[in-house]
């Protein structure tokens, strides 16, 4: 088994540049990954192997390319950072799950939500990135992303037929008289997320390259983002615009500020009223109540204080508050905090409990692991800093800067989405970040 072993890595360059195009299938199947299982939900077992394919696929890839090279050939995937933040992150769960008496399964299977990002980070940081490759990447999602928008505005022309067609979900929901445009995305949010992701990204290259052409397209993909009528990726898109214009020196962050403000307020005057009606609207259901008990994303947070205090110090345990999997195996906290009461979170309709990602992450493993996670996270920013910083080639550094931007739009996202246990999103964040680790790694190695 282990001469076989040698043999299958034996020709590493040939390996490496291949997986690039397998990651690229995979990316795009992750994008399609829900419209497809949408298609297939009469053969149950075809609908589910769709659904969850994602996870299967990135643990045979953590364990082919991480665990076996270093079983085989001693060979220890590069140190990160983050190894000690993760692993007492995971101990603490795992500990407090123990404590709680959380089913083994229940327990497993948000243990898998929470490491598939990492492990997809792992993979992408182990496999060798050069401006080759990195180039390779970022032509084909810049297509594919084109697609995506070009059919949103199909969506946004004839929704219903459109939707027919791709045998999307048919409801149209209506923002302030425009229809949330989802464009081959189930969910408008997540059209809005990938429309910003690949926005901030042009941002980047124009900061670092200053063409034109480079920003009035992020402006076409912002404008994107703006008609999923959805204000989580607004407002990521401007946390990853400052973000970005943060690393320039004050000159020239004033000079290109102002330029990308100019044409931010000339797109953004004739769609005004749209803009403060969304906002307002978030206004009115979030922070305008008399009882803020009664907004689920509210009652999330609050709540969440309550159990890690009454919990303490390590939480009620992996799947038991906050996420997907404590919806689908209704948790019993729901009742004993009077969570099931409210709209969306009742065992019958539990479509609002997996509406946020800090509150399960502070429910089910304490301050302590609420800590440790932003840690994490933290770590990543400040790495992805340095990086933009010491990097000498623009190409990848323009990669490296859009990618702190758009971790910086999905810590935005976080404060009101399940974002770093969801599909696509962790996948292609965490991603990024793995490949700048890489890129970074190839260029410490040459010297």
């Amino acid at each position: 088994m282990r001469k076989y072993l040698k043999k299958m890595y034996h020709n590493k360059k040939v390996l490496h540049y291949n997986l690039h195009d397998l990651l690229i299938l995979f990316g795009v199947f992750l994008l399609l990954q829900d419209l497809i299982a949408k298609n297939l939900e009469e053969w149950l077992l075809l609908f589910q192997s769709v659904r969850y394919i994602d996870e299967g696929i990135t643990l045979l890839g953590f364990l082919f390319l991480i665990v076996i090279p270093w079983f085989i050939k001693g060979q220890r995937p590069s140190k990160t950072g983050i190894e000690w933040l993760l692993s007492l992150f995971l101990l603490i769960g795992i500990i407090s799950s123990i404590a709680a008496q959380v089913p083994l399964f229940i327990a497993a299977s948000q243990f898998l939500l929470y490491v598939k990002g990492f492990l997809f980070f792992y993979i992408l940081s182990s496999i060798p990135a050069n401006n080759l490759t990195l180039r390779k990447h970022i032509r084909s999602f810049a297509y594919v992303a084109l697609l995506f928008l070009v059919l949103g505005f199909v969506d946004i022309v004839a929704p219903y037929w459109f939707r027919s067609v791709t045998g999307n979900v048919d409801y149209i929901d209506y923002q302030m008289g425009i229809p949330s445009v989802k464009s081959l995305f189930v969910h408008p949010g997540v059209f809005g997320w990938f429309m910003a992701f690949i926005a901030l990204y042009f941002f980047a290259f124009f900061i670092v390259f200053g063409k034109g052409s480079y920003l009035f397209t992020s402006f076409a993909f912002a404008l994107g983002s703006f008609f999923s009528m959805r204000a989580k990726p607004l407002g990521g898109l401007v946390g990853g615009i400052l973000a970005g214009l943060s690393t320039l020196p004050l000159t020239k962050r004033i000079e290109k500020g102002l330029v990308i403000a100019a044409i931010g307020i000339c797109i953004s005057v004739p769609v005004w009223p749209k803009l403060y009606g969304l906002y307002e609207s978030k206004v009115t259901s979030y922070v305008g109540l008399r009882d803020p008990m009664v907004n689920a994303r509210n009652a999330l947070y609050i709540t969440s204080v309550d159990i890690a205090k009454d919990y303490f110090p390590f939480g009620a345990g992996f799947g038991r508050y906050g996420g997907w999997i404590s919806a689908k195996y209704y948790s019993p906290l729901y009742d004993d905090y009077d969570l099931s009461k409210v709209y969306g979170m009742s065992e019958e309709k539990t479509s609002f409990v997996c509406d946020t990602f800090w509150p399960m992450v502070l429910g089910e493993t304490g301050f302590i692991g609420l800590a440790l996670y932003a840690g994490i996270l933290l770590s990543f920013v400040k790495t992805l800093y340095r990086q933009v910083k010491n990097e000498n080639n623009r190409y990848v550094k323009a990669f490296q800067l859009g990618t702190l931007m758009v971790l910086i739009e999905s810590l935005v996202e976080s404060i009101a989405s399940p974002f770093y246990s969801k599909s696509p999103e962790v996948y292609f964040v965490l991603g990024a970040v793995g490949i700048c680790y890489s890129l970074s790694n190839n260029r410490e190695a040459s010297k």
